[in-house]
């Protein structure tokens, strides 16, 4: 396959599990006729096809394979593993995807209201690609998104064709900040957007003295339960780590106003 890239992290920093086979497959045989590119949980198989349709080619795109990687490697740590999206059509033009054709892609994209189980599925997916593909140490984190994005301008909010390049860390100051907060009428409800939840993860990931590793997010998540709220009564997430990393803890409080900064603290 023509994906070019250079890793920047090795196995064990990426919890890439060891004597774990993955099969990439670009056949419609296992994969179906559909295009595109996706992980079939539980099976190990990563399928990055030829779209056609005007869809753009995902076998060129480093970033897809580093995406759908993410995916198989939570789905072989109990980390971050998405069900439905249920994006509600009610809600903010900004907050959903109806403006999106890459890939299908009105199912989900990055700026979406979704199911908060499938936002931090998808947000973990995109963070690890970003983590392959760029320098731990650097104060950037370029993660190239292959649908169809929204942009502030003073005439309102663009559509931006692919490839569109996102920050993983937060910016001050930046539109893309907090999306769901500041965008989708979050209210208490289980319900997360992709973007901050890539940044919830990165900045996370990043942090200096009290950084997280990626082992350690599955730590977490592998005991929700099917709880995916942040405070959402017995074994939420804040729950989890409060337990796990003690309630005072500095890995603690960091995961928490992480959360909080980024926007992901709801349900």
């Amino acid at each position: 396959m023509p994906i070019a890239g250079r890793v920047l992290s090795l196995y064990s920093t990426l919890a890439y599990p060891q004597y774990t086979t993955t099969y990439v497959r670009t056949d419609a045989n296992t994969c179906g006729s559909d295009g595109g590119a996706f992980y079939l949980d539980g099976t190990g198989h990563i399928c990055i096809l030829d779209s056609g349709g005007g869809w753009i080619d995902a076998t060129t795109w480093k970033f897809i394979f580093g995406h759908e990687m993410g995916h198989r490697v939570s789905d072989a740590n109990d980390g971050p593993l998405g069900g439905g999206y249920n994006i509600d059509p009610r809600i903010s033009s900004l907050c959903q995807c109806s403006y999106v054709d890459n890939f299908g892609g009105d199912a989900h994209c990055m700026q979406s209201r979704e199911a908060a189980q499938s936002a931090q599925s998808e947000g973990f997916a995109h963070f690890f690609s970003t983590a392959i593909f760029n320098d731990r140490s650097e104060n950037n984190g370029v993660y190239v998104y292959p649908k169809e994005s929204l942009k502030a301008s003073s005439l309102g909010y663009l559509i931006i064709d692919p490839p569109t390049a996102f920050d993983a860390y937060l910016k001050s100051g930046s539109d893309n900040n907090q999306w769901m907060e500041h965008k989708c009428n979050p209210g208490d409800v289980d319900q997360g957007v992709e973007l901050d939840w890539l940044h919830f993860y990165f900045e996370l990931w990043t942090s200096g003295a009290n950084e997280w590793s990626i082992d350690e997010m599955f730590d977490i998540w592998s005991d929700t339960t099917g709880n995916y709220g942040w405070n959402n009564g017995s074994n939420g997430i804040m729950d989890i780590v409060n337990s796990q990393m003690g309630s005072g803890s500095d890995k603690r409080n960091l995961f928490y106003n992480t959360g909080i900064a980024s926007g992901v603290d709801h349900g």
